[in-house]
């Protein structure tokens, strides 16, 4: 398999908390997938099937259940799978911390 496959897997695996899949959203050019309250993005597949059985069955589901689909020869899938564990490894990174709010009016300048 290729490393950065198995790096993306473990590295998820290692930063998982019991987090569902909010929403999927697979697009023209784009595939979300939000996971608490941390989003993530790949880039779609080039052609999608007019219909997909899982459509609206996503939602709800453990994001670890999604992190083999990565691993998939159907682009859809795939594309799902890596947004699911950017989602999930960009909540676990600082640099994707939500700013906190002021609870103080900002000084004047």
């Amino acid at each position: 398999m290729n490393g950065l496959y198995d790096w993306l897997l473990e590295h998820a695996a290692s930063v998982t908390r019991d987090d569902p899949v909010e929403r999927v959203c697979l697009g023209l050019s784009w595939t979300l997938a939000e996971v608490g309250d941390s989003l993530g993005f790949a880039f779609g597949p080039r052609q999608v099937p007019r219909t997909l059985s899982w459509a609206g069955t996503l939602a709800g589901q453990g994001a670890e259940r999604l992190y083999p689909w990565l691993l998939s020869w159907n682009g859809a899938e795939a594309a799902v799978g890596l947004a699911v564990i950017n989602a999930v490894v960009n909540r676990a990174s600082p640099a994707c911390a939500r700013p906190s709010r002021c609870t103080e009016p900002c000084p004047a300048t």
